[in-house]
């Protein structure tokens, strides 16, 4: 039987990337220049990205369990939490599908976001970005 890779298994990874560019888990307050559709754009952005690192790997885990195949993690065997039922495979694969999707153009928006607030913009929002990552990763 086949077995997944484990970089495409463990779900903590993305969450794990996130925390040790960003370790405070704060994101810089947004400038008061910036529009509050805006303000609630970037808000929902990041609650976006969190849910979709918990849905991407969770549906992908629960889509190979419904389809029989067994699961390894750092050589470990994962235990199978549901039967082989392949109408729900059928269902996890296009939630596990529109998940990435959605992850993709959330990345892209951002990456327009950042770039638009720091080369036509010019309000302090890249570089207060950029100046939080730095920080963080400063050893005292």
């Amino acid at each position: 039987m086949r077995t997944a890779k484990w970089w495409r298994c463990w779900p903590g990874a993305p969450l794990a990337t996130g925390f040790i560019w960003n370790p405070s888990g704060c994101t810089p307050k947004l400038p008061d220049s910036v529009p509050k559709l805006q303000q609630l754009a970037a808000k929902l952005t990041q609650l976006g990205f969190y849910g979709l690192l918990i849905v991407m790997p969770l549906s992908g885990y629960l889509m190979q369990n419904a389809a029989g195949r067994p699961l390894e993690l750092f050589g470990l065997s994962l235990p199978s939490l549901l039967n082989t039922d392949l109408a729900l495979y059928g269902l996890l694969r296009e939630i596990h599908g529109w998940a990435a999707l959605l992850l993709v153009l959330l990345i892209v928006v951002h990456i327009i976001a950042a770039l638009y607030h720091g080369l036509i913009k010019r309000d302090g929002v890249f570089s207060s970005m950029v100046k939080v990552s730095v920080t963080a990763n400063r050893k005292p």
